[in-house]
């Protein structure tokens, strides 16, 4: 159920200022738990109200908030942002890094800075090496090498076992509440590992390529015919397995080559192998979840 606002508001400052005056003192690990309460706090408010997908709501908030965030001194610079962002969604485009760069945020004092981090925050003097940058996505540094080596030769196995004796006409009925079926999943896996596969062999064999973006998500359900799922199957198995063998026994400092993301910015064959293999394992769990059912 949700908090008064006006008391939610109070206890969202308290814990934030609570969390700057005990790192003051060193306590960091303090810090930390305080600043994650109140980001569970915001989350479970905003979760509750609904999130709705709906587009023109989203253009509409978005507009709205520009105008509210102007009355903020600290937050002047997104109050255009929002108004881009907008446009952005009434043309249907996407939004690139170039566009909406990554903001810091001072953790002591809450003074933001876009397009770069300042060398000095002009409100409290902190050093802007303490400023918090704010990226896009939080899957691009989720494993070693090791680690995403390891699931991206198990899930292929994980996928197959789960299909194991479904019937053509199962794996494309949709699911009640209008997601897709199981055969758009692993449609969807297979074009996935495609990209990872190109970049993998851009960022081995070029310096600093650019790495453009791909709506991966709606290429499942925008086929004139779709695959059959054992087909889907197959054709992902090929292709990790093209994936693996640029991967395997790849000298260590590889992993650190770089290339532009168009929707990223800088980013290292790690953190592309990385994104990929995490982005799987949502769908393993969303694949289980449909075929427990």
């Amino acid at each position: 159920m949700s908090t008064n606002p006006e008391q939610l508001g109070k206890d969202l400052i308290d814990l934030c200022e609570l969390a700057t005056r005990v790192e003051g003192k060193g306590q960091l690990n303090i810090g930390k738990t305080l600043r994650a309460a109140a980001d569970a706090m915001i989350r479970r408010e905003a979760f509750e109200r609904g999130l709705s997908t709906d587009t023109e709501e989203i253009i509409s908030g978005l507009r709205a908030m520009g105008a509210r965030l102007k009355a903020h001194q600290v937050t002047h610079d997104f109050a255009p942002l929002m108004d881009r962002a907008a446009a952005l969604f009434q043309a249907g485009e996407q939004s690139y890094s170039k566009d909406f760069p990554n903001p810091y945020v001072c953790r002591r004092c809450g003074e933001a800075a876009v397009e770069q981090r300042p060398d000095i925050c002009s409100t409290c003097g902190a050093a802007g090496e303490t400023f918090q940058e704010f990226e896009p996505i939080y899957w691009l540094s989720e494993y070693d090498p090791l680690e995403v080596m390891d699931h991206l030769e198990a899930t292929p196995k994980q996928f197959e076992h789960m299909i194991a004796g479904m019937s053509e006409q199962t794996a494309n009925r949709k699911i009640a509440s209008g997601g897709w079926s199981a055969a758009e999943v692993i449609t969807h896996i297979k074009d996935a590992d495609g990209v990872l596969n190109q970049r993998v062999k851009l960022l081995l064999d070029q310096d600093n390529p650019s790495l453009e973006f791909q709506a991966v998500f709606e290429w499942a359900e925008s086929r004139q015919e779709a695959l059959s799922i054992s087909d889907a199957l197959e054709a992902y198995k090929k292709s990790r397995k093209e994936t693996l063998q640029r991967l395997t026994d790849l000298p260590f400092a590889n992993w650190w080559r770089r290339g532009q993301h168009q929707e990223f910015g800088e980013v290292t064959l790690l953190q592309q192998a990385s994104y990929f293999a995490a982005h799987e394992l949502t769908h393993v769990r969303q694949l289980n979840a449909m075929t427990d059912g």
